[in-house]
């Protein structure tokens, strides 16, 4: 398995099924390149789930766009870190990885990173600790599945705002009279019921 490439390029969705090939073919026949021997299940048989007859084996596409994932993954939640300093310089210098663009003469690497994209997009979620690094109108920070996104049609000051801002006078609780006039009632709901930490730690990222 070539995991060390696999974690740093995007192979080719051709390299990955002769490589497949291959594997399925020495998995019936004990060789490769014979032409010997039966095949009794082709490679998608073999990758489905033990749960509905399948091998469980793993698909080399599926594969490599995990582990791009985690390195994908590591820009995110490692901004200060000297590769993560390194891509946002050279190719998102004024936005975030979820929002960045191939832009001219991407790299290889950076091809297959943005490939993660929309999985790393849909899989991150922020959470809320003292709501000074997340931004009320960009960031995924409400607890839904299907949209953790604010809705509400709010102004620039509030879409730019913290969620900081959202805190009572105290900074112990949500402002829940402001919330119900800004917000509609899907989004209102959703904040108050996110909890307030006493210790207030600085928000970070999470895996949904």
């Amino acid at each position: 398995m070539p995991s060390y490439a696999m974690m740093v390029f995007l192979l080719p969705r051709g390299t990955c099924k002769d490589i497949e090939t291959l594997m399925n073919e020495y998995w019936w026949t004990g060789t490769v390149g014979s032409g010997k021997g039966i095949w009794w299940r082709s490679w998608q048989g073999l990758t489905a789930l033990k749960a509905v007859g399948g091998m469980g084996f793993r698909s080399l596409h599926e594969t490599n766009l995990a582990l791009l994932g985690k390195q994908a993954w590591r820009l995110v939640t490692r901004p200060n870190s000297i590769v993560a300093r390194v891509y946002k310089a050279r190719y998102y210098p004024n936005s975030t990885y979820d929002q960045a663009v191939e832009g001219s003469n991407p790299s290889f690497i950076w091809r297959g990173l943005l490939e993660v994209q929309r999985v790393i997009r849909d899989g991150c979620r922020r959470s809320i600790g003292d709501g000074h690094d997340t931004v009320i109108g960009k960031h995924a920070w409400l607890p839904c599945v299907d949209e953790p996104f604010v809705t509400t049609p709010v102004d620039e000051e509030t879409f730019n705002s913290p969620v900081s801002s959202l805190f009572d006078a105290q900074n112990t609780g949500w402002d829940v009279q402001r919330m119900r006039s800004v917000f509609n009632a899907r989004d209102a709901s959703l904040i108050l019921n996110i909890p307030i930490s006493v210790q207030r730690p600085r928000d970070s990222w999470y895996w949904y």
